[in-house]
């Protein structure tokens, strides 16, 4: 029996971005992105399964203050 690796998929903002290394965690991941993203720095990761992928989404809670 061979072990396969779930099929990723990121997102954030409404965007798909690509998985940079599959042997990366999701805060990992996370963190490459934040340099492009600088919002991503605080964000939330949300994770689901849709048609046997793993949907990794980044949350940012931006309102305002007050």
């Amino acid at each position: 029996m061979a072990i396969q690796a779930l099929s990723r998929t990121f997102k954030f903002n409404g965007n798909e971005l690509a998985d940079p290394n599959p042997k990366w965690t999701h805060t990992e991941v996370k963190n490459f992105y934040a340099n492009e993203h600088s919002e991503l720095t605080n964000s939330a990761i949300d994770v689901t399964m849709i048609d046997g992928k793993e949907v990794v989404e980044f949350k940012t809670n931006l309102g305002t203050k007050g």
